[in-house]
């Protein structure tokens, strides 16, 4: 045999062997390819406990992240940052996506969102040595009182254009805490808050729990979902990902994580 034909079969066995390589190797994007999925999210008790190393090991959505993803066998961490850069960085595709939120037009440009994860509640908050034994029955009976919000989160629309209609006042906190604080200080009348995360604040602060009460009716009742970034590979198993949430709530696993709150 010529030294060129031996040349070209050494040539043509190589190829053969780099493409039965390649074929073997998983496919770019793949979930599992990715050894660990990056989550960003503030620290909001009783879902996600602040820490030191700025890593979530505690708290409801860590129990759920840690059954739902144990189950579909991808690792996957929760890094403690200020809201405002989750959102800029799962956005951005500088993470994996938001572990838990709601759903708004703004968002969904650029997350993908899992079926319903929980429901929550939004209550009005507010100090009856100040108001009385408040209660309202439209938000329109809201026109006199001035508003707190958090910065960045998500509201009924409702209760937006009520706001727009009247020219409510409001001021801006960074965080809950913040907007209790501000509650308690008397630099609003009334503040807009999930009644999961009220709880759990109020506790660590027995002056705020001894002067402000919340209303009974709620002014939004909605639903959190995971949030997923569209420039994320993991979107490509977000079927997976409400296979295993259904999963989850047939069999009862989910139920027992939120009941602990």
């Amino acid at each position: 045999m010529s030294f060129v034909r031996q040349q070209n079969l050494a040539t043509a066995v190589l190829c053969i062997v780099l493409s039965a390589f390649c074929c073997l190797m998983p496919a770019p994007g793949h979930a599992m390819d990715k050894d660990t999925y990056i989550f960003m999210d503030e620290p909001i008790p009783p879902y996600i406990f602040s820490e030191e190393d700025g890593i979530c090991k505690r708290g409801i959505t860590k129990e759920i992240f840690d059954e739902l993803f144990g189950r579909l066998g991808i690792r996957y961490e929760i890094r403690l940052v200020p809201w405002a850069r989750a959102l800029y960085c799962a956005k951005h595709g500088e993470c994996d996506g938001i572990p838990l939120l709601m759903k708004n037009t703004e968002r969904a440009a650029f997350l993908t969102y899992s079926d319903p994860v929980v429901e929550n509640s939004d209550l009005i908050y507010y100090r009856p040595d100040r108001l009385g034994n408040f209660r309202w029955n439209t938000l329109d009976d809201l026109k006199d009182l001035s508003i707190g919000l958090v910065r960045g989160y998500t509201y009924s629309e409702r209760l937006l254009k009520t706001i727009r209609h009247h020219n409510i006042p409001v001021r801006y906190a960074k965080d809950s805490e913040l907007n209790f604080s501000m509650l308690h200080a008397g630099r609003v009348d009334i503040i807009v808050e999930d009644e999961t995360v009220a709880g759990p604040l109020l506790d660590r602060h027995p002056r705020w729990s001894k002067d402000i009460r919340p209303t009974q009716r709620a002014v939004s009742s909605y639903y959190w979902h995971i949030g997923l970034s569209r420039k994320s590979p993991l979107v490509q198993h977000l079927d997976d990902i409400n296979r295993a949430l259904e999963a989850m709530r047939t069999d009862g696993s989910l139920e027992t994580i939120l009941n602990k709150q």
